[in-house]
């Protein structure tokens, strides 16, 4: 006889259970680790260097995946070439999901991302009626259509 589902299984996927890590703000002053791969290109030192500014950044460096960001980094800049193969495609997105770079992954690896600090400390924006429409309510299609008739006929003879 099959085991019942146990009550707790549902509980890892919950935002508020303690194996989820929010992530904090990288250090702009951090070091960025050397592109460990052979031969890297002017375009592959650029997401090495942008990819490293990353709150992510901060976990790749604690568990050592240094090759693995460079890989994907490579991958990536072989997909931004002209006439690149569709089939880059596929490794792109698995090495994102691997790294944390992607929604899915975030939750994969149980990560948070810290609240923009910008974002917080912002004022609400205040919204501003475009053409005077405040307080205007929208006609029915039925009133709009009854202005078009109601227009004087000039001219009764079909244009054919």
């Amino acid at each position: 006889m099959p085991r019942p589902p146990d009550p707790a299984a549902l509980r890892r996927d919950r935002k508020d259970d303690a194996a989820w890590l929010t992530l904090s703000h990288r250090d702009p002053d951090a070091a960025v680790p050397d592109f460990p791969l052979d031969a890297p290109t002017p375009r592959e030192l650029h997401w090495w260097d942008l990819h490293w500014r990353m709150p992510q950044a901060t976990e790749w460096e604690r568990r050592g995946e240094e090759v693995t960001l460079a890989l994907f980094v490579r991958v990536l800049a072989q997909a931004e070439r002209p006439n690149a193969p569709v089939t880059i495609h596929r490794p792109l997105k698995q090495l994102r999901d691997e790294l944390g770079l992607s929604v899915d992954g975030l939750r994969r690896r149980r990560w948070f991302l810290p609240a923009d600090p910008a974002a917080s400390s912002a004022r609400p924006a205040s919204i501003t009626p475009i053409n005077g429409s405040a307080g205007r309510t929208r006609s029915s299609a039925r009133d709009r259509f009854r202005q078009i008739n109601a227009g004087p006929a000039t001219d009764d003879t079909p244009p054919f």
